[in-house]
């Protein structure tokens, strides 16, 4: 339900500093509604800031602290586990990654989620909330426990797509981060 459409994309330096002329905007109707927004990852973002087109136009935004997830997960010998990890946010996806070694960290912006982790069809799924607070690393230390026993089987699929096949932009290291945490063995 995204009413606006991008028009122009910029970044800061990293002193947070940016600016510059929006091109062609003064040519553009007036009595269009443009804004101008900014993101940050693991931080909440600003409210937009209306922009006047023709005009100078000052921006000075104070973004809040952000918030870090520190995780760990293991299967039930306590050896660390691939897995697919997803977050949500009033019952929308705002991340998912996908983990080679089970151990890592991500950036979210403080606030209340709910995490699913996961390991393809074999291994338990473990769902739970997760309270991200601004300024401090939030630990998530999960088990997945293996379900079912495939000794004698492989999980295979024969036609995933990688770099450097042009209609893929997923590199080959994570085309096989995501094949181990979703079970793939071949």
């Amino acid at each position: 339900d995204w009413p606006w459409e991008t028009f122009v994309t910029t970044y800061s330096d990293a002193h947070g500093q940016f600016g510059g002329d929006v091109p062609l905007l003064s040519y553009l109707p007036s009595d269009q509604p443009y804004r101008v927004i900014a993101s940050l990852d693991g931080r909440e973002p600003p409210a937009p800031v209306a922009l006047q087109p023709g005009q100078p136009n000052t921006i000075d935004w104070r973004l809040g602290g952000a918030g870090d997830v520190s995780y760990r997960i293991v299967d039930q010998a306590g050896q660390p586990s691939p897995a697919r990890i997803s977050v949500y946010r009033d019952n929308a996806l705002v991340k998912r990654l996908y983990s080679g070694n089970g151990s890592g960290h991500f950036r979210l912006a403080p606030g209340h989620y709910a995490i699913g982790v996961s390991r393809g069809f074999e291994y338990s799924i473990v769902e739970q909330p997760l309270e991200v607070p601004a300024g401090i690393s939030t630990p998530l230390d999960l088990r997945l426990d293996r379900l079912i026993d495939t000794r004698g089987y492989l999980s295979f699929d024969a036609h995933v797509h990688s770099a450097p096949s042009p209609d893929s932009p997923v590199s080959v290291t994570d085309r096989i981060r995501t094949a181990a945490a979703t079970g793939l063995e071949v």
